[in-house]
């Protein structure tokens, strides 16, 4: 598994890194600036060939990034000899800032670029989404007051029209950490109906997600939750063992995914029901959490699979070409704009660092996407290509938009910043950029170890 895992991250990374690059590269061709390597990865190179422009191709033993290295005046050779240019070639430096600003945009654009056309090519093929009418809406909750009750479907949010449920959650976290309200229409036994929705303690938390937190809960037929592994902690301690069917939590009979992760996330001791070889077993345990961290989710050490009979919310989506066309221009752009979100509620401390996730998270994610099939490693693909533009384009220095940040002042000075200033800039991007690392991997380490 873990090898499986690590195999297809580095094909993930590859692909991401190498399509990044090649933006670089094209834009820097087009300008005429000589460029000495082109390398996916760092470290020890594994092969490499050069081009008739003298470029050196390589790909090295560490396939966590790549680079270009574009020639500047100032450079040396092998021989400490200033690097020569060919006839219709330029230095890097040499070229005007809104030059280096467009080739330094060109490594994220390609990202967008390189995820339309996976989306393109996925939404030709029938995807499975899930529709937006919700059978339990929980008491006291959002949803609830707002005046839903079980079975409404959701039909638009801000004036704002769906597909599925997927595009409501993206478009809905973005109203996640503001005092708001938002305008929902919606049917009730087939009526229209308008209200609104109080989003004022909406969060980014993977553990509840958007609909849990307003309350909407669907179900499916014959539902089972089953203990695939049983880790160290509170249910191991409880007795359960791997294969029981969770029944109930506190005599709440478990029919969907939501009823137990409210109940674990309930805390305080609990009455547990599991069915092991047909027999209901009783189990008291009490969910553990680590309280050095600010609302982190219970646990209770389990892996758990999930299976319905009968699942009645899900429907195939499926476009033409011209449709899918259409369609995937909107849903990168949607992508780009919840990426963007995103890092602005981490930095404002709306979006908890702890799940950051690193090289260990994206090689599980990788894996089991595989495991999937074709289409669904594609969309994690087009997930983390966007992913990885948004995020070169932060203004930090040792990213590209710290060098869209350097040679933006440039411009608008008319004048290039001192080689000081552009090491004291370029030490603290450096800096940003290893701690963010170390946070995300460290995140991994609590993850998985």
């Amino acid at each position: 598994m873990m090898l499986w895992n690590i195999g297809f991250f580095i094909v993930a990374i590859v692909i991401l890194v190498s399509f990044h690059e090649w933006g670089h590269y094209l834009f820097a061709r087009l300008f005429k600036v000589k460029i000495i390597t082109f390398s996916v990865g760092f470290g020890q190179t594994i092969f490499s060939w050069r081009n008739k422009k003298d470029t050196q191709f390589v790909v090295a033993v560490v396939p966590l990034g790549g680079f270009v290295r574009m020639a500047g005046s100032q450079e040396k050779d092998e021989l400490d000899q200033p690097i020569k240019l060919n006839a219709d070639e330029v230095y890097y430096d040499k070229l005007p800032p809104l030059k280096r600003i467009i080739i330094s945009l060109a490594g994220p654009l390609f990202n967008f670029i390189l995820a339309y056309l996976i989306y393109v090519w996925v939404f030709t093929h029938p995807i499975t989404q899930q529709n937006l009418v919700f059978d339990e809406v929980l008491v006291q909750s959002v949803a609830y007051e707002s005046g839903l009750t079980d079975g409404a479907e959701i039909i638009k949010v801000n004036g704002r029209s769906f597909n599925n449920l997927r595009e409501l959650r993206l478009y809905l976290y973005r109203f996640a950490g503001q005092s708001r309200s938002v305008p929902i229409e919606y049917k009730q036994n087939g009526e229209l109906k308008y209200t609104q929705f109080n989003l004022e303690n909406l969060t980014i938390n993977p553990t509840f997600g958007v609909y849990l937190q307003l309350g909407l809960i669907q179900k499916e037929e014959n539902y089972q939750a089953s203990v695939v592994t049983v880790s160290e902690g509170p249910a191991k301690i409880a007795g359960m063992l791997d294969g029981d069917i969770w029944y109930s939590i506190n005599d709440e009979l478990i029919d969907s995914q939501s009823k137990w992760i409210l109940g674990i996330q309930s805390g305080g001791i609990q009455n547990w029901q599991v069915l092991r070889d047909g027999q209901l077993i009783a189990l008291e345990l009490i969910p553990t959490r680590d309280e050095s961290i600010k609302d982190s989710p219970y646990s209770i050490g389990v892996k758990v699979q999930s299976s319905a009979k009968t699942r009645h919310h899900l429907f195939k989506q499926d476009f033409t070409a011209l449709e899918s066309i259409v369609y995937s221009f909107g849903y990168t752009l949607n992508m780009i704009e919840f990426n963007i979100i995103s890092i602005i509620k981490l930095i404002k401390g709306e979006f908890a660092v702890k799940n950051l996730g690193g090289p260990g998270t994206m090689a599980d994610a990788s894996g089991s996407a595989a495991k999937s099939g074709l289409l669904s490693f594609l969309a994690l693909l087009g997930v983390l290509s966007i992913s990885l533009g948004v995020i070169n384009l932060m203004p930090i220095p040792m990213l590209d938009g710290g060098n869209v940040l350097i040679d933006s002042i440039e411009l608008i000075r008319k004048k290039a910043l001192s080689e000081s200033w552009q090491l004291r800039f370029r030490t603290v991007g450096l800096l940003i950029v290893l701690s963010v690392m170390a946070l995300a991997i460290t995140n991994d380490l609590f993850r998985y170890l």
